[in-house]
């Protein structure tokens, strides 16, 4: 928990350590199952969900999508704070209702299928 609170506050914050945390926060990493130029998405709408706090979408229509395989190919993020079964049952609902339309292209080549890639 320290080196959480250190990397978000940029500077050592100490918790006692009967500190118990009294919600549960999570990232909820929200994937895109497709490859292609973004047509449409469904369920972005993330504040309908109770335990919504905040979230940022990293795909807009028109750019291009790939099917997640790393942090930086999700189409969005979605920060969930609450009581544990209350988000565990939001990051389902977030992920399952996130759906996109896309115009298909070629499937990239996955980079990492063999070691003369890795140098790329």
């Amino acid at each position: 928990v320290d080196a959480i609170l250190d990397a978000h506050c940029g500077f050592p914050i100490r918790m006692p350590p009967s500190f118990r945390p009294a919600k549960k926060a999570v990232q909820c990493y929200i994937p895109s199952d497709k490859n292609g130029i973004l047509k449409s998405i469904e369920g972005d709408d993330f504040d309908r969900l109770p335990t919504h706090n905040c979230h940022i979408m990293l795909r807009k229509i028109g750019d291009k999508v790939v099917r997640a395989r790393d942090l930086m190919s999700f189409a969005a993020y979605v920060w969930l704070i609450g009581d544990d079964e209350d988000v565990k049952r939001d990051v389902k609902r977030a992920r399952e209702e996130f759906k996109v339309e896309v115009e298909p292209i070629a499937d990239e080549p996955d980079r990492c299928s063999s070691p003369a890639s890795y140098a790329s």
